[in-house]
């Protein structure tokens, strides 16, 4: 089984920009144990446990550049 490269774990740990920067200090202690298979941006707000607005707004930032850098993979 191959794994697939275009996974959001994949996407933070491979790009580096001022909101990948804000997610990673935020989300440190769980991007290592983040899935290494697409899934969805609502699995991951269940993963991550986003509670707060601040928090959230950190995470669509970041996952609507995903996305936008998957769409044109």
């Amino acid at each position: 089984m191959s794994k697939d490269i275009l996974t959001f774990y994949n996407y933070i740990v491979s790009n580096s920009n001022h909101k990948i920067d804000i997610f990673k200090q935020t989300f440190n202690n769980k991007i290592d144990s983040l899935p290494h298979k697409i899934v969805s941006s609502k699995f991951l707000i269940k993963y991550l446990e986003i509670n707060s607005e601040f928090e959230l707004r950190i995470f669509k930032n970041v996952f609507l550049d995903y996305f936008k850098y998957k769409l044109l993979a």
